[in-house]
C-alpha cells in the first residue's frame, strides 16, 4: 500500500498516536523536503510507544505474580502492620 493522499498520511499518523502538533511537525518537515527529520520524528514516538508498551507489560507482571500469590493463599495481611 503506498500512500499519496495528504488525508490518508494524517489518518495513519492519527491511528499510530501521534498528536495534532506532531502531524503538522512531520508534514512541514516531510513536504519540505526533510525526509531524514521527518523519519526521524516517527522513530522517537514509536520509541516512546514501545517505552510505554514496556511499562504496561511490567505492570502486568507484577498483577500476574500477585494473582499467582493469591491463588496459592500466600497473601495475608497483619492487621497489626496495617
Amino acid at each position: 500500500m503506498s500512500y499519496n493522499r495528504k488525508e490518508e498520511i494524517i489518518e495513519n499518523l492519527r491511528d499510530a498516536g501521534c498528536s495534532e502538533e506532531a502531524i503538522c511537525c512531520f508534514l512541514d518537515d516531510f513536504c519540505s523536503g526533510n525526509k531524514k527529520v521527518s523519519a526521524a520524528r516517527l522513530r522517537e514516538h514509536r520509541k516512546e510507544l514501545l517505552n510505554e508498551m514496556h511499562s504496561s507489560q511490567r505492570k502486568i507482571d507484577c498483577l500476574d505474580y500477585f494473582l499467582y500469590l493469591l491463588e496459592k493463599g500466600e497473601v495475608t495481611i497483619n492487621e497489626k502492620t496495617v
